[in-house]
């Protein structure tokens, strides 16, 4: 990218509209501007990548397709409507590619917690030990994939030694 016109530009973001400007210098609020003076050029135009999510939201805007030119006049009414069919596609194809991205990372942390699970299910006693006179027991049900609750047993002769752990809070 040689130069992009950050007035041209903020004006399609911040209004949420498509832009055809075909002489920027019949444009009072844009002839002086730094961005314009700096690569004189004499039309642009300029589409956002607009995106809503659901019906009544008012969208976000996650950035533009630009084009500008040297002459006066190169583009249409019909170039615009092509322009802002590709930035809506462009724009879909972005948020697809988020919510992919999202959803893979969903994943690992998925598998990652099922792994945690195993682990700490892998550490608690398979059985518990045969006392004479008791029935000895445990069992540990998280609320989640991976719970904060520990216990184990140990038969020393005739003593019994029981190990109990609770972490308090829900978070890894």
């Amino acid at each position: 990218i040689e130069h992009v016109s950050s007035s041209i530009a903020r004006r399609v973001v911040e209004g949420q509209v498509a832009v055809l400007l075909r002489d920027v210098f019949e444009d009072v609020s844009l002839r002086d501007q730094p961005s314009i003076i700096a690569d004189p050029i004499r039309a642009a135009m300029c589409a956002p990548l607009w995106l809503v999510t659901r019906p009544g939201d008012p969208g976000t805007v996650l950035g533009f397709v630009y084009l500008d030119s040297h002459t006066r006049d190169p583009f249409t009414e019909a170039d615009l409507q092509v322009l802002t069919v590709l930035a809506n596609f462009a724009a879909t194809k972005i948020e697809s590619a988020r919510l992919f991205q999202e959803n893979m990372e969903k994943r690992r942390l998925e598998e990652d917690m099922r792994l945690a699970a195993e682990i700490q299910a892998s550490l608690l006693p398979q059985e518990a030990p045969r006392v004479q006179g008791f029935d000895v027991a445990g069992v540990t049900r998280p609320s989640r994939t991976v719970g904060g609750d520990y216990y184990d047993f140990m038969l020393d002769g005739e003593r019994l030694h029981i190990a109990l752990g609770d972490v308090s809070g829900k978070g890894l």
